[in-house]
């Protein structure tokens, strides 16, 4: 692949609380009673973004989207290179199956504009059940090329 594709990094831990104690590393795989796990994302960076503004380069940010909740990183102002290194906790699932059928991580990497919606930039997907059947605590770092990116591609149908 051409080295300038637009992508962004992350890595993706997954965790787990019985009775409200957090448990970062744990070898059991089983989920017991009173159970909940959640993946931890650390949006770490993002490289070869398109401009996005008319004056300036580009002012990113990550909207990270689960079973209809969002979560979103900071504003990196004017860089086609953003460093963020933010901790995004998901939502808590309480049941193996309630894991099993969480669908797709969806990352969109967004250019606020002031004073109105941003621009969507591009998006790539991570299959939670993936992430979900691993050990608990295991960090994975992955690099994920952006789909549809900037002002000429898709908007986000």
């Amino acid at each position: 692949k051409d080295k300038g594709m637009s992508e962004v990094k992350l890595r993706v831990r997954l965790e787990r609380s019985v009775l409200g104690l957090v448990a970062l590393e744990e070898e059991q795989e089983a989920w017991v009673p009173g159970e909940q796990r959640r993946i931890v994302a650390t949006v770490v960076s993002a490289r070869h973004l398109p401009k996005m503004d008319v004056v300036g380069l580009c002012d990113p940010y990550v909207v990270l989207e689960m079973q209809g909740s969002e979560f979103k990183t900071g504003v990196s102002k004017n860089t086609l290179s953003p460093d963020w290194n933010e901790d995004v906790p998901l939502a808590w699932l309480h049941a193996a199956a309630e894991a099993d059928a969480a669908g797709d991580v969806v990352v969109k990497v967004f250019d606020w504009d002031m004073g109105s919606a941003g621009d969507l930039v591009g998006v790539a997907k991570i299959d939670a059940g993936v992430v979900f059947r691993r050990k608990v605590g295991a960090v994975s770092e992955v690099t994920l090329e952006l789909e549809g990116v900037g002002k000429e591609g898709p908007t986000g149908e």
